[in-house]
């Protein structure tokens, strides 16, 4: 048993880039990692990543959209009726989108579509 035994941790953007790599490092510390993730077919790639690097790991994965509300209160309610606590909550989902103006009065848009 590990020091982290029965510690939750609940990251989204669970299934690509930081937040899968967050997933393993904290599966392999012994945390319960709950993964959240929009595309299902790449969450259940990304839990048999985590599991080939840490065979002992105990992951709950999730497909919501977080983008849409009743997909946030569905998720929330699930993991609340799980759970007492949550340890860790890693937000690295994100859909960004940022309006500038550069030099010369120009607007440039620049955005970000994160997993």
């Amino acid at each position: 048993m590990t020091e982290n035994s029965g510690a939750v941790a609940v990251i989204t953007g669970a299934s690509q880039g930081i937040g899968r790599e967050m997933v393993q490092q904290l599966a392999c510390l012994g945390y319960m990692v709950v993964m959240i993730a929009r595309n299902a077919q790449r969450l259940a790639k990304a839990v048999e990543y985590v599991g080939s690097a840490c065979p002992q790991t105990n992951i709950i994965p999730i497909a919501a959209d977080l983008s849409q509300m009743r997909e946030v209160r569905r998720v929330a309610d699930e993991i609340s009726r799980r759970f007492p606590r949550v340890n860790i909550l890693a937000h690295c989902a994100a859909v960004i989108h940022v309006e500038d103006t550069i030099a010369g009065g120009d607007r440039t848009g620049l955005g970000c579509d994160g997993a």
